[in-house]
């Protein structure tokens, strides 16, 4: 990057979707070169997580993390944004407390955080 002009180290990932998958594929291992990750309807993935002992969830990605999902989404179930939620909110080890911050937006589906036109016109209804 610095190659091609960008002289900046704060270095961000935003992905949407299947974009949120890959981009915690790449950053893993590259904690250290990232500030955050910013997923949009997607989800921290299931292996990256485990139960402790104590009953909390920790997770082996330390890049901090901001997911945001919408209540209609319609793609990506409500009940996996709350299952997200309750590992990276409530449920969260407290060695990782703040680390991977959710919002779930009301009202927002899948396409408000993309062009609606790239979706099938059965998904936009």
């Amino acid at each position: 990057m610095k190659n091609h002009g960008f002289s900046g180290d704060e270095l961000y990932i935003g992905a949407h979707s299947l974009g949120g998958v890959m981009s915690q594929i790449y950053v893993k291992g590259k904690e250290d070169m990232f500030k955050g990750l910013i997923l949009t309807g997607s989800g921290l993935l299931n292996d990256t997580r485990t139960i402790q002992e104590d009953g909390t969830t920790l997770f082996d990605i330390t890049t901090p993390t901001l997911t945001l999902s919408g209540s209609k989404d319609g793609l990506f179930r409500i009940s996996r944004a709350a299952l997200g939620y309750w590992h990276q909110v409530t449920n969260i080890n407290p060695k990782q407390a703040g680390l991977h911050q959710y919002a779930i937006m009301e009202g927002l589906s899948h396409a408000s955080f993309m062009d609606q036109s790239m979706l099938p016109s059965a998904v936009v209804k």
